[in-house]
């Protein structure tokens, strides 16, 4: 799947990642956790990145907060489907957004 990959102190890419268990594992080394941060986009990252001591990353805003994101993590697009939440590509314009955003 089309995403934008963030690893600690490199800039973000477009990275495809296989849109299974093994790949997004793989994506972000460990366990995930899904972050939602609106229009339809999620933050994939490590769930035991800080516990784990992995390299900060950057901030993510949360309802007016900020969240510390530790290791490899990767934005996609969340749509629902008739068996709930499911990974797919960025369109064109949240990749343009994010990329406004992180650079």
């Amino acid at each position: 799947m089309r995403t934008l990959f963030l690893a600690p102190g490199e800039a973000m890419i477009e990275k495809e990642i296989p849109n299974t268990l093994e790949g997004i594992q793989s994506a972000v080394e460990g366990l995930f956790e899904v972050v939602r941060i609106g229009r339809e986009i999620v933050c994939v990252c490590n769930d035991e990145g800080k516990i784990r001591g992995m390299q900060p990353n950057f901030r993510l805003p949360i309802d007016g907060f900020f969240d510390l994101i530790c290791g490899p993590a990767f934005f996609c697009r969340e749509v629902h489907g008739p068996d709930g939440g499911e990974f797919a590509d960025l369109t064109d314009e949240q990749v343009e957004y994010l990329k406004g955003w992180y650079e």
